[in-house]
């Protein structure tokens, strides 16, 4: 559903080969939005914990203590998921398949919420009490309220643990459609009546507020690409390149990164050749290709004309070494263009961060690394292991 809900929106803004990228990146802000609101789990759970101790209190039934211990200790669980999530983002980026991980165990975790809250709602609803009964509407719609409004921009989440919250509810007053009292009848009809309302209107404005949110995400994201990419090719540029790495070194994983520099080998005879448009077709081409080579955290930007820059993160300097043979084996692989067979090669200069290195100082050694590379006859890589 939200994967339609994004590409419906994001069609008119994001139709590049790269919108696949862009369409998960929101994805992901999405689910990182639900990570972020703790406080309000924090006061329900313990509001859950609170209002089931008086009903119990005053229904002196052990199926609402038992409902209670629960739905509290689910709401424990979901807090501690909360902060192992936190505690994840700050060490690396998450990809798309974690995050759908991620948002899958948060969602059944507010679906079963929900339904302890429920039934611990139709619980105190069955009490002949008029102060119980009024104490489970009060939690029922408290939770209902602040569900569509901390989380309804995930609307089918949000839907399911409405649903689970409310078909309790509705089961505990439907008997009370019977008595024999046409007030306390209808009055019980009005309430059924309200709660579905309710359950629909809360559906509804999850809807609405999902397709607001994700315009706001993709018009940031729109912005944010036109900022941070390269416009003809949709590679990095060198603003994504240095905050990338800053990133990188804020948390503490400088260390482990390899930065290759990498020059199209016979470039210019294809340009000059074939015309730019040609050209310009080859370095999406090149970018393609090498992008599939990329780890989910790996940076390829490019820094001009037919100069590309790679950052690997978590990397030794053996699987550095064996990645640069692998892109420039791929590159040395003809490119068809419009019927055009074109070959080309490329030369690659790889560096392996040390603590305390800085972008300047990699690229430096890179390119070094580099022009060795090339005055050794192209079409090759070389490695500077000394990094500063």
């Amino acid at each position: 559903m939200i994967k339609a809900v994004l590409e419906n929106i994001m069609a008119p803004h994001l139709s590049t080969p790269h919108s696949e990228d862009a369409l998960g990146k929101v994805y992901l802000e999405l689910v990182d939005l639900l990570f972020m609101f703790r406080l309000p789990l924090i006061i329900m759970t313990s509001s859950v914990g609170a209002f089931g101790w008086v009903i119990h209190n005053q229904t002196g039934t052990s199926v609402s203590l038992v409902l209670t211990y629960a739905a509290v200790s689910i709401g424990l669980l979901r807090l501690l998921h909360m902060e192992l999530f936190r505690r994840r983002k700050k060490r690396q980026f998450f990809t798309l398949a974690e995050g759908k991980r991620w948002e899958r165990q948060y969602g059944a975790g507010s679906v079963l919420f929900g339904l302890l809250l429920g039934l611990l709602c139709a619980e105190a609803i069955r009490s002949a009490d008029p102060r119980v009964d009024t104490l489970g509407y009060v939690l029922c719609l408290g939770f209902g309220c602040g569900l569509v409004s901390r989380s309804g921009f995930r609307a089918r989440m949000t839907s399911a643990t409405l649903v689970a919250l409310m078909i309790p509810v509705l089961l505990a007053i439907i008997p009370r459609l019977s008595e024999a009292d046409p007030a306390v009848m209808q009055l019980n009809g009005v309430i059924v009546l309200f709660l579905g309302a309710f359950v629909l209107g809360g559906i509804a404005t999850s809807l609405q507020a999902q397709r607001v949110i994700v315009e706001l995400l993709v018009t940031r994201c729109k912005y944010h690409s036109v900022a941070h990419a390269d416009a003809l090719t949709g590679a990095a540029n060198r603003l994504l390149l240095s905050e990338r790495f800053a990133t990188a070194a804020a948390s503490g994983r400088a260390a482990n990164l390899a930065l290759h520099c990498l020059d199209l080998d016979r470039f210019k005879p294809v340009n000059d050749r074939y015309g730019h448009a040609t050209g310009d077709a080859l370095l999406v081409a090149v970018t393609g290709r090498i992008s599939r080579l990329l780890g989910p955290e790996d940076t390829l930007a490019r820094v001009g004309g037919d100069e590309f820059v790679i950052l690997q993160s978590e990397v030794s300097a053996r699987q550095a070494a064996a990645f640069a043979e692998r892109v420039v084996s791929a590159l040395a692989e003809p490119f068809e263009l419009d019927g055009i067979m074109i070959e080309i090669g490329a030369s690659l200069g790889t560096t392996i961060a040390a603590e305390g290195s800085t972008l300047e100082t990699l690229r430096g050694e890179a390119d070094r690394a580099l022009y060795f590379a090339k005055e050794s006859g192209r079409n090759r890589c070389e490695m500077h292991l000394k990094a500063a």
